[in-house]
């Protein structure tokens, strides 16, 4: 079956974003499917209505209306000291070339340009991550002629909390699904509200692979070996706030003889500090390779997983503190809600066991192809 994949492509410094893409992508095809992205362009829109819709759904998600209007400002997050310098991160992070190795993409499409002539394909999928977290009507699949297939494969809501009017608008948008999926139990519980009964959870698409996997994608590139083959720890941190101090990772790093590897996010927050713009196959390899992994990122937890890999998950604050259910849920489940920072930050050398995440991914693996083999 042809498949258009709709999700989050375009970032030049989410590892989370694109890894997430591609191993949805990955799955998809390794069930015989050819599969392509839909290469939608939020820049590409002009209508006005448009992003006033946009607006309207993230007035439910104060974290995502702030980055937007920020965005759209070009202005720098003062608390976070961010810059931003989209050339520089192209050319280090090299994220266009590792899309184009593993992804196929379609032409460039805006809104409008999808509703008029959407590219021909016999079902598509939403999904994963963040992308109902507003109301781009892209997203629900909204352009999707009537004889095709409309899957959303484990799709977040962020935090979304949604007020009546975009509760309406999302009832309106999922009825016509043939299968809806949600990757948190809080949005399931909202879709099943909003008259789909049949919502079910979903894993991130990510957990659809093992190390194995990603360790594949990883020799697809050259990768040198970090602080000299010398032992660290890996610190990813996205520029959401937080109640923790950065330092606490360098003194623990000294007092254990370590060096520290420390990659950022979202437009390089902590520009004070030194930091390694790494590829995506060198953060895969930072991850899997390190003594310790600490991280506020969704992701930086779903690969420390995966590489069973001593971590510590640091919640984010304020705001943005509406998305770190996603982090609580999956460490719920994998029986190591303790790995989240509360007050030491020793707990980090406290041996894991993976066996409950190990058990509950081969789980999910095959209840999400029980799932699928009668729909696609």
């Amino acid at each position: 079956m042809n498949i258009g994949i709709v999700t989050f492509w375009s970032s030049e410094d989410n590892y989370g974003e694109v890894l997430q893409a591609v191993a949805l992508y990955k799955y998809l095809e390794s069930r015989g499917h050819r599969c392509f992205i839909v290469k939608y362009s939020e820049e590409r829109n002009s209508s006005f209505v448009s992003r006033l819709f946009t607006l309207i759904g993230l007035m439910g998600n104060p974290a995502k209306l702030v980055a937007r209007i920020r965005r759209s400002c070009r202005q720098p997050d003062p608390l976070l000291n961010r810059r931003s310098d989209p050339s520089h991160a192209q050319q280090t992070r090299r994220f266009s070339e590792f899309r184009d190795r593993w992804l196929r993409f379609s032409k460039e499409y805006s809104h409008s340009e999808l509703k008029h002539d959407p590219p021909a394909a016999e079902a598509f999928v939403c999904g994963s991550d963040q992308i109902w977290g507003g109301l781009d009507t892209v997203m629900y699949l909204s352009f999707v002629p009537a004889c095709c297939k409309k899957i959303a494969f484990a799709p977040s809501f962020g935090g979304l909390n949604p007020n009546f009017y975009v509760r309406c608008k999302i009832r309106k948008y999922i009825e016509s699904f043939d299968f809806v999926s949600c990757r948190e139990n809080s949005g399931v519980e909202l879709c099943r509200a909003l008259g789909r009964d049949d919502a079910c959870l979903f894993p991130d698409p990510t957990m659809m692979h093992r190390a194995d996997f990603y360790d594949a994608v990883v020799s697809q590139a050259p990768v040198a070996p970090k602080c000299g083959g010398k032992p660290y720890i890996f610190a990813y941190l996205l520029g959401n706030r937080m109640d923790f101090d950065v330092q606490e990772v360098y003194v623990f790093a000294r007092r254990k003889g370590l060096n520290v590897v420390l990659v950022t996010g979202q437009n390089g927050a902590f520009a004070d500090m030194e930091s390694c713009p790494a590829t995506v196959e060198e953060w895969l390899d930072g991850i899997a390779n390190a003594e310790y992994v600490v991280t506020n990122s969704f992701h930086g937890t779903m690969f420390s997983l995966i590489y069973h890999r001593k971590f510590l998950t640091l919640p984010l604050v304020g705001i943005h503190s509406r998305m770190n259910v996603r982090i609580t849920e999956l460490l719920d489940k994998s029986g190591l809600s303790e790995r989240i920072y509360r007050d030491s930050f020793d707990i980090i050398e406290d041996d894991i066991d993976f066996s409950t995440f190990d058990r509950m991914q081969s789980e999910c693996i095959g209840r999400v192809n029980d799932a699928l083999k009668d729909i696609l």
